[in-house]
């Protein structure tokens, strides 16, 4: 049984799981336009170190709708591009190193999806509503 969630990346696209060995939602290659870091700063936070980093998975498709058992990651956000939507994937990366390893699965795995990292002025919010 795993403990923590965890993503992983493979041909197929990228997984996630919460921890449950009986569950892991996928996000095929073939539905993609992009893959990276976004980060953003608390402008209320006293700590100026303080970033959140998610991997953040924008959809080919313009009006995308989160599969089921990923809804809860799915938010919406002001486009680091203007070719991406509105919309996106995020997976919180809360570990030291963790958007190098995102950066360096992305590579390997499909190097032409990589957008880099950016900043977002605006903590986005979630879909859900």
């Amino acid at each position: 049984m795993l403990r923590g969630a965890a993503l992983a990346f493979d041909g197929q696209g990228i997984w996630w799981t919460d921890g449950d060995s009986r569950y892991a939602g996928l996000i095929p290659w073939t539905e993609i336009a992009a893959v990276g870091v976004g980060t953003y700063r608390d402008p209320r936070s006293t700590s100026s170190s303080k970033l959140d980093a998610w991997l953040e998975v924008y959809l080919k498709d313009p009006a995308p709708q989160p599969a089921p058992e990923l809804s809860h990651h799915f938010f919406e956000v002001v486009s680091p591009a203007p070719h991406l939507g509105g919309h996106c994937y995020r997976f919180q990366l809360v570990h030291d190193g963790s958007a190098q390893a995102v950066e360096q699965a992305a590579a390997r795995w499909n190097p032409a999806l990589w957008h880099g990292t950016w900043d977002h002025a605006h903590r986005p919010r979630s879909a859900r509503h």
